[in-house]
C-alpha cells in the first residue's frame, strides 16, 4: 500500500472516530441538560403557589420600573431568592426571554445578581428616556383634543427621571400650550395637573389654533332669508360698528344669536374678536362653565349673553343693513 493510500485510510478512521465522539458527547450533554436547563435547579415551589399576572417585558421600556413592578407582585417571596430568579422568566417575552435563557448559572447566585444583569442589559432604555427638554418641545396635534393631548403629555412626563413634582409639571405643561390658552390659564393658579386639565377642558374641548372656530363654518339653509333687501355681493363690504354710536338698548330678535352669527361672518359684517384678557379678580357675573364663540371660545359668558355681539347686531339694524322682517320661525 502506497503512502497516499495509508494517509487516506487514516483520514477515514479519524472521521469515523470523530463522529462517534460527537454522538457520545451529545448523549452526555443531554444527560446534564436535564439538570442544567434550570437556572436555579434547587428551587422549592411553594405549596398552592399561584403566579401573579405580569405585564410582559419586551426590552423596550425602563428595566428599573419593571423590576419594581415584579418585586412588588412577588413581595410574599421577597426573601426567597431562588423563587424570585426562577419566576422572573414568566414576566419576560420576546428578546428579553431569550436573554434570560442564555444566562450563566454560575454568575446568577442571588436575585441581586439577576437584577444587576437585567438593568445592565437594558440600561440603554434608561439612557434614552425622555427629559424635561423633550416635554417642553411637545405640542398638541391638529386632530387631538385638549384631554387627549394632556394624557399623552402626562404619559411622557411619567417616564422622566428623576420624577417631576406636581407643581413643576403644571408649569411645564402650561408652556407647551398655544398663546390663547397660556394667557387664559397662566393666572389660574391650578393646584395640580388634574385641575389644570379641568380648567382647559372648560375653556374649550380643543386647543384653538387661531381664526374662526370650526362651529362657525356650519351654515343653515334658512339663514339666507334672514336679511331683507341685501343681495349677495361678490365683494362684501365690512361693516364697522365703531362708525356708529354705541348702544346699551338691544331690540329683541326672532332668532338666537348663535344661529345669526354664521350669516354675519359669511357676509363679512362682523369679525371674530380676540378673547379679552382674563381678569385677576373675576366679576360676580363671570361663568367659567360658559364660553363665547364670538370671542374665540373665551370663558365667562356664552354667545346669547355677549354684549359685544348684541351691540354689533343692534347697530347693523339701526343702520338699515340688517332686518328680520322676512324671517319665518
Amino acid at each position: 500500500m502506497g503512502a497516499y493510500d495509508r494517509v487516506h485510510d487514516l483520514q477515514e478512521k479519524y472521521d469515523e472516530m470523530y463522529r462517534e465522539i460527537q454522538v457520545l458527547s451529545g448523549r452526555e450533554v443531554l444527560k446534564k441538560d436535564v439538570y442544567d436547563l434550570c437556572l436555579v435547579p434547587n428551587v422549592q415551589i411553594p405549596h398552592k403557589f399561584k403566579l401573579p399576572d405580569f405585564e410582559k417585558y419586551r426590552g423596550t421600556s425602563c428595566p428599573k420600573d419593571h423590576l419594581t413592578m415584579y418585586v412588588r407582585k412577588m413581595s410574599t417571596y421577597a426573601h426567597d431568592h431562588l423563587a424570585l430568579i426562577h419566576y422572573f422568566q414568566d414576566n419576560l417575552t420576546g428578546a428579553a426571554l431569550k436573554w434570560y435563557m442564555n444566562l450563566d448559572r454560575a454568575k446568577i447566585q442571588t436575585f441581586n445578581d439577576l437584577r444587576e444583569a437585567f438593568v445592565q442589559q437594558y440600561k440603554f432604555n434608561v439612557d434614552m428616556a425622555p427629559d424635561r427638554s423633550d416635554l417642553q418641545a411637545m405640542m398638541q396635534k391638529d386632530n387631538e383634543t385638549f384631554k387627549e393631548y394632556a394624557q399623552r403629555w402626562r404619559n411622557i412626563a411619567a417616564q422622566v427621571r428623576p420624577r417631576i413634582e406636581e407643581k413643576e409639571m403644571t408649569k411645564l405643561f402650561l408652556k407647551t400650550l398655544s398663546q390663547f390658552y397660556y394667557e387664559m390659564m397662566v393666572e389660574s393658579a391650578a393646584r395640580d395637573f388634574s385641575e389644570m386639565v379641568s380648567i382647559g377642558m372648560r375653556l374649550k374641548g380643543r386647543l384653538i389654533k387661531g381664526g374662526v372656530p370650526a362651529d362657525n363654518s356650519k351654515k343653515k339653509d334658512h339663514e339666507v332669508s334672514m336679511v331683507k333687501g341685501q343681495p349677495r355681493q361678490q365683494d362684501p363690504q365690512q361693516f364697522n360698528p365703531q362708525k356708529h354710536a354705541p348702544t346699551t338698548t338691544f331690540d329683541p330678535i326672532p332668532i338666537k344669536y348663535a344661529e345669526l352669527l354664521p350669516t354675519l361672518l359669511e357676509r363679512n359684517w362682523v369679525q371674530i374678536k380676540a378673547p379679552p384678557p382674563i381678569p385677576k379678580k373675576f366679576p360676580a357675573r363671570f361663568r367659567a362653565d360658559l364660553s363665547c364663540d364670538f370671542h374665540q371660545g373665551a370663558p365667562g359668558h356664552d354667545i346669547e349673553g355677549c354684549y359685544a355681539l348684541k351691540n354689533a347686531v343692534q347697530e347693523l339694524v339701526e343702520a338699515n343693513i340688517l332686518s328680520f322682517e322676512e324671517f319665518e320661525p
